[in-house]
């Protein structure tokens, strides 16, 4: 069996940074959760445009994100607030 020791970090106020994903239909959908659970405005580039990305942008336009621009353009960023 493998043993791993236990790894304690404290907790955080806020993060900030960049991380680079493949394109996936399921990564595009946890990273729009993430940004509309998130506090403040996060900026996503190369979403990938599928259907089960644009019905998770219906969704959460229905909830109240704001979502900029409207429509997803093949690389252009969208900002979800």
């Amino acid at each position: 069996m493998f043993t791993t020791e236990f790894l304690d970090l404290p907790a955080l106020d806020s993060a900030h940074g960049c991380v680079s994903l493949p394109g996936s239909k399921s990564i595009s959908n946890r990273v729009l959760l993430l940004a509309a659970l998130s506090q403040g405005t996060t900026t996503i580039h190369d979403l990938l445009d599928s259907d089960d990305t644009q019905v998770m942008l219906a969704a959460l336009k229905q909830l109240g994100c704001k979502i900029t621009p409207d429509s997803l353009t093949p690389g252009q960023a969208i900002a979800v607030t």
